[in-house]
């Protein structure tokens, strides 16, 4: 396989097996966390791959989880943003918000990721209201 830039292999864990979804010759929206939690996310790396530039050693700032934002959580997803300063919305710019397509992500820091991975039509006031993190400006593309 000849490849410059990013190569993302999505799997699943089953109880007893691995499964490959999708394997993706570019940023995958699976690794998206990395624009917050990263000192590099994996489009400042893609970028430096395709030119042939050498690759940095990628920090981990903080653990991070990623709630899709579907057309049916619109309203919810900016309330939740509104009163959470830590909590980051990414609109990916679709004109016309459809009942289960992905229009963004939100980008939750947590300590304990597992427990917060659930989907936007749960109960958002159940998640902890965290308070503001500070990342360095280079973290954001």
């Amino acid at each position: 396989l000849e490849l410059s830039g990013t190569l993302c292999v999505e799997m699943f864990v089953t109880s007893d097996d691995i499964i490959v979804n999708e394997i993706a010759p570019r940023p995958h929206n699976s690794g998206h966390y990395s624009i917050e939690a990263c000192d590099f996310s994996q489009f400042d790396t893609h970028i430096l791959g395709i030119l042939g530039l050498p690759l940095p050693k990628i920090h981990l700032h903080q653990p991070a989880v990623m709630l899709n934002v579907l057309g049916q959580h619109m309203d919810k997803a900016r309330a939740y943003v509104k009163e959470n300063p830590s909590a980051h919305l990414h609109l990916y710019g679709k004109l016309e918000a459809k009942h289960n397509r992905k229009m963004g992500h939100i980008t939750l820091f947590s300590n304990e990721p597992a427990t917060y991975n659930l989907p936007l039509d749960s109960d958002l006031t159940s998640l902890p209201h965290y308070p503001s993190v500070e990342i360095g400006k280079e973290d954001f593309t």
